[in-house]
């Protein structure tokens, strides 16, 4: 991957900045807040930890009551989830914010072939219970279908993941919920950086028309795999 850019195939997890509420579903959702300590990074109540055995897996995003939208290849068999809410830490310091529920099914999208391939690579996730909305837990703003994320247009990724400093080899593993700030890339100059590095025929294309490419010029990037954040 070229230095100072971050392409992200990431179909379920971007937050759109726009300012016209045309463009979202009419329905309660979310925003990001900042809370009263400075010294915490900002809150995204959507955010969800999907777990097995309390340990996290995946990134997702809460888009109902009882429904939550992660990576297909973050599903593994027919092991046991539950999803954690309302706190951007792993391990939360104040347990009584977070929130835990099981899973009570799994759909997923019927096109999705394993890790080997991206088509599809999208599932969602019925809770054993309803989420009750607060500050803390809230859905993400659904954009309309017809809504077209043009080239240029500003948007964030956040996740747990590993966070890799520019021009260095080193990466630390964190615990609090990374965000970034990027922006709407045309697929056909992604497909070409991708190109670079893939040692798959360059006969097929690897980004295809249901996948959105994001480039960060920041100092910081993220160390992800598909569906992490």
């Amino acid at each position: 991957m070229p230095r100072g850019i971050l392409v992200a195939v990431l179909p379920i997890l971007l937050w759109v900045v726009t300012a016209s509420p045309r463009h979202l579903v009419p329905k309660v959702c979310g925003k990001p807040w900042w809370p009263e300590d400075n010294d915490m990074s900002r809150h995204w109540p959507w955010e969800v930890s999907l777990r097995v055995e309390d340990e996290h897996v995946c990134g997702g995003a809460l888009i109902d009551h009882k429904w939550v939208v992660t990576a297909a290849h973050c599903i593994k068999g027919t092991k046991e989830y539950s999803v954690t809410l309302g706190t951007a830490q792993l391990k939360p310091t104040n347990p009584r914010m977070a929130v835990s529920i099981q899973v009570k099914d799994i759909i997923m999208h019927p096109k999705f072939w394993g890790r080997t391939f991206t088509i599809g690579d999208v599932a969602l996730l019925q809770l054993h219970t309803p989420v009750v909305f607060n500050n803390y837990v809230q859905p993400i703003c659904l954009p309309e279908p017809t809504f077209d994320l043009k080239v240029g247009m500003q948007c964030w990724v956040t996740g747990w993941s590993q966070a890799k400093l520019r021009y260095s080899a080193n990466s630390t593993l964190t615990s609090e919920l990374q965000e970034a700030e990027v922006f709407i890339m045309d697929n056909k100059r992604c497909d070409q950086i991708y190109r670079k590095e893939s040692p798959i025929s360059h006969i097929l294309p690897l980004i295809l028309g249901d996948m959105i490419c994001a480039t960060n010029y920041g100092k910081n990037l993220c160390n992800v795999s598909l569906g992490r954040f």
